[in-house]
């Protein structure tokens, strides 16, 4: 039963209970008439308000989740975009990592640096994480986002060059990074080709076999 439904059931039981006027139905003298209040109604009542409260509260909880995975996946589409253009600008190598420092459970983080040396190496040792010798993290990173953070990027690092163009390393150029929830976000995914960035939806999630990559993610 839906809210539309309960709250029509609420509307006859109340009809019933207190009468077209608004008022209890109370016969002259005192006493109930036959459309007075009944201890079932009055049950029916308050038993119809507590569904209707689960209903709305159930409701509300699904809306923000979706909102949060919503604003996540658009703050990291916009970080992502300005570091793209942050480095075409500075004509120097920005560079995106992903859970380091280690997140909270079921949170993810990310940083944006810059390459400071002129090397174009932001991860030598290919751990996954941004060198700290020879980069500047811009802030306001690392940033923190309140669903874990999946990416199907071999090196985990995402390479802006100085014209703007991905360049991870020991794969095809582009990515995915996805935000699995049990909400229905409208915006949860983001493909990263070598020249363009967008957002999408995720056609399924890992309980119906879906997994984090660019066939998944329905971009818009």
């Amino acid at each position: 039963m839906n809210a539309k439904d309960l709250c029509s059931m609420l509307k006859v039981v109340c009809l019933r209970v207190f009468g077209a006027t608004g008022s209890l139905n109370i016969a002259p003298g005192g006493g109930m008439n036959i459309r007075g209040v009944a201890l079932v109604e009055l049950t029916g009542v308050i038993s119809v308000i507590a569904c209707l409260t689960l209903v709305l509260g159930f409701s509300y909880f699904d809306w923000t989740g979706k909102f949060k995975v919503e604003k996540a996946t658009k703050e990291l589409y916009v970080d992502l975009m300005n570091a793209r253009s942050m480095a075409m600008a500075g004509s120097c190598d920005h560079f995106v990592d992903f859970n380091f420092p280690a997140p909270p459970p079921d949170h993810g983080t990310y940083r944006v640096a810059e390459d400071t040396d002129g090397d174009s190496e932001g991860d030598g040792d290919s751990d996954g994480v941004i060198d700290a010798a020879g980069h500047t993290f811009l802030q306001p990173f690392s940033k923190t986002v309140e669903h874990a953070i999946e990416s199907n990027f071999e090196d985990k690092i995402i390479n802006f060059d100085k014209r703007g163009i991905v360049q991870p390393k020991g794969q095809a150029l582009g990515g995915t990074i996805c935000f699995f929830t049990e909400h229905d976000p409208d915006y949860d995914c983001i493909v990263i080709s070598q020249t363009r960035i967008n957002m999408g939806k995720l056609k399924k999630q890992p309980d119906n076999g879906g997994i984090c990559k660019k066939d998944n993610c329905d971009t818009k």
